[in-house]
């Protein structure tokens, strides 16, 4: 667990979205629509939320994670999060 809270937030946020939809993080990109691409829905960003919190001790407001549209920008806002 220590070696995964050192991780930069992209090479945390990967693997739980892998894990959570069930692919590859190869198949993830930054550029990639979290609805349109990957299929995430509102309960499922939820869930992938709770798992964040968990695995990397971040906790993402919902509110702004609504507003995340790619990868990268949730990316940015686990990164935001982590510095406050």
């Amino acid at each position: 667990m220590l070696l995964f809270l050192n991780m930069l937030p992209k090479d945390r946020i990967k693997p739980i979205l892998a894990e959570k939809l069930g692919i590859d993080t190869t198949d993830i990109d930054d550029s990639n629509l979290l609805v349109e691409d990957l299929g995430l829905s509102g309960g499922t960003l939820s869930e992938i939320l709770d798992m964040i919190k968990d695995k990397t001790e971040v906790e993402v407001p919902i509110e702004e994670a609504k507003e995340v549209l790619t990868v990268g920008e949730l990316i940015n806002v686990v990164e935001q999060n982590t510095l406050e």
